[in-house]
């Protein structure tokens, strides 16, 4: 809905993709960021996305547990480190899309992926 109300005022129709991209990035953020606040004051709700991945029939006790344990996780990093992550492990953005995606440099983008992997693998790893 937000990037129907804008598309008349693109002025360059081959770099819609990349907008509707930013616009998606931007409302994430948001969402995460309030997700986040709420969390504080005890007001949480599960994502349906990933109550879906954890009641999928296909995946297995394990795979369940392993998921399970990986959302949680991901959901205690700060938002611009999960974002970063995100785009570059699940969505398989290049880092220049990431660094784009996320309005900071590539070395910022590096930096945010490598602090994300390192929270992961420490958490993970305690657990």
């Amino acid at each position: 809905m937000i990037a129907a109300r804008h598309l008349d005022s693109l002025t360059d129709p081959p770099k819609v993709r990349g907008w509707l991209k930013t616009v998606t990035l931007r409302r994430a953020s948001r969402v995460l960021r309030w997700k986040r606040v709420r969390a504080r004051f005890g007001m949480t709700n599960r994502s349906e996305g990933s109550e879906q991945w954890l009641s999928s029939p296909d995946a297995s006790p394990e795979d369940r547990a392993i998921l399970h344990e990986l959302l949680a996780t991901l959901e205690r990093l700060p938002t611009d480190l999960r974002i970063a992550w995100t785009l570059r492990n699940l969505h398989e953005e290049s880092l220049e899309n990431v660094a784009e995606l996320a309005g900071c440099s590539l070395a910022t983008a590096k930096r945010r992926i490598a602090a994300a992997e390192a929270q992961l693998r420490t958490e993970l790893r305690d657990d």
